[in-house]
């Protein structure tokens, strides 16, 4: 086993381009630094623009994977893809205030919305060479669960603003799966969501944030 240090699922710090994560009482947010312009705006004009710069970027980098995840959705005359109502829905639910500044609560972030069932994650294992093992228990009893329903897990790097996207690790019935960070990635802060679908694409689960996430001092080992 690597040894972990407190960073890798610790608080969230530090600047990353026009991003910062902090930590406040115990949960994980980021906010964008102040917007400069030379056109006079209001107060509100300006927390406005500052939910815009927070939500637009982080929610771009995972476009394609919402749009697939999203039912298309009526509003009026428009039909919204997946992206459009996920940046709809963490500008409505997904903002908090601290301290006069709108801050973007991550485990708000629902990247899937569907009707499957899902497991619960007992434990995810940091592991030499940048692997990471997840076990899960399925006890859950539904028409539509399969045993070859398949796993994906996406990971969001909020030190350096990046995701990481495992697709199809493994199915319901394996009970584990291993999977490889990116080379880079080697320290940082890490928030998980989890996605289930079935074998013939036909449903999929709502995705699930794991925010219980905590690093054991003497080992790799991460309960849920």
């Amino acid at each position: 086993m690597a040894e972990i240090k407190d960073g890798i699922l610790g608080g969230v710090h530090g600047k990353v381009g026009t991003v910062i994560g902090i930590t406040w009482r115990g949960r994980h947010f980021l906010r964008s630094l102040p917007s400069r312009s030379r056109t006079p705006a209001s107060e509100k004009q300006l927390i406005q623009r500052n939910k815009m710069r927070l939500v637009s970027p982080f929610t771009s980098k995972i476009k394609n994977l919402v749009n697939k995840y999203y039912p298309k959705k009526q509003e009026g005359n428009r039909v919204l893809n997946g992206h459009e109502q996920l940046n709809s829905h963490l500008l409505k639910e997904g903002i908090e205030t601290i301290d006069g500044v709108p801050h973007l609560a991550i485990e708000k972030v629902l990247l899937s919305l569907g009707v499957l069932p899902p497991v619960v994650i007992k434990k995810i294992n940091f592991l030499k060479d940048n692997r990471i093992k997840i076990q899960w228990e399925d006890t859950l009893k539904n028409v539509l669960i399969k045993p070859d329903d398949r796993l994906t897990i996406v990971i969001y790097n909020d030190s350096i603003d990046a995701f990481h996207i495992a697709s199809h690790l493994a199915t319901r019935q394996e009970k584990y799966a291993h999977l490889s960070l990116p080379e880079k990635w080697k320290d940082g802060n890490f928030h998980f969501w989890s996605i289930w679908e079935s074998s013939d694409n036909s449903v999929h689960s709502t995705s699930l944030y794991h925010e219980t996430i905590q690093l054991n001092p003497t080992s790799t080992n991460t309960s849920l």
